[in-house]
């Protein structure tokens, strides 16, 4: 086995893992900091799935297939991954969102903030993580999330969202 391959396999058992901790409750990637021998330090695990995009990781759809919201973005603000998660908390089809911005379920007042907060992002010194609340639009109605970001400066942004109850 080369090592691209025990890299792909390494990566393939790790996203097996994040998905059995996912189904048995953990909510959030910060929650699998416990274990300090755990492969999922969240930024890292993140970081490595979009450097391994082109290599055919990124097909796995671990995000894609999610039921939770995970949306990525490009470092101008354009769609490049919206999960059926997505699809079903804002009511918009993958089609319709991907390779355009997210104006879909920004709510008009909010646009400007938003873009202003993704330059910034994109334009740290280093990967970030963020945790944070603001409104979108879901159903044609304000409605606030959670937004908890995983950035890689001038490359791509991913986030999971969910509703604040």
């Amino acid at each position: 086995m080369n090592e691209r391959s025990l890299s792909v396999l390494h990566l393939g058992i790790t996203l097996i893992g994040w998905v059995m901790v996912s189904l048995i409750g953990l909510t959030t990637l910060s929650r699998l900091r416990v274990a300090p021998a755990n492969v999922f330090d969240k930024l890292e695990h993140v970081e490595q799935l979009v450097q391994e995009k082109d290599g055919g990781v990124w097909e796995l759809g671990v995000f894609e297939r999610s039921s939770d919201a995970w949306v990525a973005v490009e470092s101008h603000g354009t769609v490049t991954m919206w999960s059926d998660g997505a699809e079903a908390l804002f009511s918009v089809k993958r089609d319709e969102v991907m390779g355009y911005g997210l104006g879909l379920v920004i709510p008009e007042r909010m646009r400007a903030r938003h873009i202003e907060g993704i330059r910034a992002a994109m334009s740290a010194n280093g990967p970030r993580e963020s945790d944070l609340t603001c409104l979108c639009q879901i159903a044609g109605v304000d409605t606030e999330v959670r937004v908890q970001t995983w950035t890689m400066p001038g490359r791509t942004a991913i986030a999971r969202i969910t509703v604040v109850k």
